[in-house]
């Protein structure tokens, strides 16, 4: 398919990154691939990365992860391999959209990310100390990885964010 038509999804969590790609229109999963176990255990830790593409290649290998930020590069790397992804053509991609796990009172929808963002996305840690760092750490990895793709935040938080007060208040 040719020009922009891919959408990569990356939902980052405390010790994995997930990942799926998506052909557009039609939202066929072209790609998907994990990384968990990050970090467990220390620097240098195995982690467990796992993908599969819409041509069924599967694959499933122990690789030396410590943190997120090598996750993500493990997983755009694969990504960019001519067998598994994209051979490098990284433009086909239109927009990586970032699942983070809190927007505070601020963000309550979906949001462009830019230095601001990341900076005020950090300035949130205290709310999820095991999430938002991680978050901010996939996000800052991937714009090293795709400077000129445009990315978006998700927030899980903005699902409560319409319902009525005592909804979000009182626990189920």
């Amino acid at each position: 398919m040719p020009g922009q038509d891919l959408v990569l999804v990356i939902n980052s969590g405390s010790s994995s990154v997930k990942c799926k790609v998506f052909a557009m229109p039609g939202e066929q999963v072209q790609f998907s691939g994990q990384v968990d176990g990050i970090g467990i255990g220390g620097n240098g830790a195995q982690a467990l990365l796992t993908a599969g593409q819409s041509r069924g290649l599967q694959l499933e290998r122990s690789v030396d992860c410590g943190d997120h930020g090598r996750a993500i590069e493990l997983i755009l790397d694969l990504l960019a391999s001519d067998e598994y992804g994209l051979g490098n053509d990284f433009s086909r991609i239109c927009v990586a959209g970032h699942r983070v796990v809190h927007g505070g009172n601020r963000f309550c929808a979906p949001v462009m990310v830019n230095e601001p963002l990341i900076d005020e996305l950090a300035g949130l840690s205290e709310l999820a100390p095991l999430y938002i760092p991680i978050n901010v750490l996939c996000i800052r990895a991937c714009r090293e990885k795709l400077p000129k793709t445009p990315m978006a935040a998700c927030f899980d938080t903005a699902f409560s964010h319409d319902m009525p007060e005592y909804a979000r208040l009182y626990p189920v």
